[in-house]
């Protein structure tokens, strides 16, 4: 197992680590569609990965990227980065959405909240 395998294990696991102590946090919160939101548009934030500008073959965290490209590079172009972070931040959005009124809709009524 490599540094780069090693590396994105890490953050995988401090993503879910994350998530799930946000989700702990908004137990009580009346509306779990926008708890589910929150926690998995947390999760999606830390882990979507996105291309190096100088590496291609190389992935990491999107928002890593961004942050680098924006205020570390002097030509910097966060424009990709943010694109990817945009786009699958409003599929795991829309993903959270349908789930949660698949499962109100298909669902026994005694489970249903």
């Amino acid at each position: 197992m490599g540094a780069y395998t090693i590396a994105w294990m890490i953050v995988a696991a401090a993503a879910a680590s994350g998530a799930g102590v946000l989700y702990y946090l908004l137990r009580n919160y009346a509306n779990s569609l926008i708890r589910n939101l929150i926690v998995a548009l947390s999760l999606a934030f830390f882990v979507v990965p996105a291309p190096l500008p100088n590496y291609p073959e190389q992935l990491a965290p999107a928002f890593v990227v961004c942050i680098f490209e924006a205020f570390f590079q002097i030509d910097g172009s966060p424009a990709v980065s943010l694109r990817i972070l945009g786009i699958s931040m409003l599929l795991a959005a829309v993903l959270v959405i349908a789930a949660h009124f698949a499962l109100q809709r298909f669902a026994p009524k005694s489970v249903q909240k």
